[in-house]
């Protein structure tokens, strides 16, 4: 039974969108992108949030936090889902190949996933700026 959708309007609705912090959505954005990424790469691989789990050192209530949409990630944990996963997940410039070249090394002292390859170390180093729609009070110099 396909029914379609009828257009509603509501005030209440209209003046709640008008009140909207446009800062605050566009964080929430943000974390929903970073969590349906993981879960996309989560599928891809065919792995269950407790192997993500397992695979991360953290108990499966953590992983189901971090894919609820909700989870403001710290650098340090996106960082290590990116090696872990293989995955591209932020999005930062550097100016200077130089400062990436003195910390090339020591990225690649430990092993990353062996899905992780240099072109992505190379761009996820390089390659990536903060989105000026989520962070617009963000400048780089």
């Amino acid at each position: 039974m396909n029914k379609k959708a009828e257009k509603h309007s509501s005030s209440l609705i209209k003046k709640l969108l008008n009140e909207r912090d446009v800062k605050q959505t566009g964080r929430v954005s943000a974390r929903m992108l970073l969590a349906s990424k993981i879960d996309d790469e989560l599928k891809a691989r065919n792995w269950s949030k407790k192997r993500f789990a397992d695979e991360m050192g953290k108990r499966p209530s953590v992983v189901t936090k971090w894919l609820s949409g909700t989870h403001n990630f710290t650098v340090d944990t996106l960082v290590d889902i990116e090696s872990k996963l293989g995955i591209l997940l932020l999005d930062v410039t550097l100016e200077h190949k130089e400062i990436v070249e003195e910390y090339i090394p020591i990225l690649v002292s430990e092993p990353v996933s062996k899905d992780f390859s240099e072109e992505m170390l190379w761009s996820s180093l390089i390659n990536l700026s903060f989105h000026n729609s989520v962070y617009s009070d963000v400048s780089v110099n």
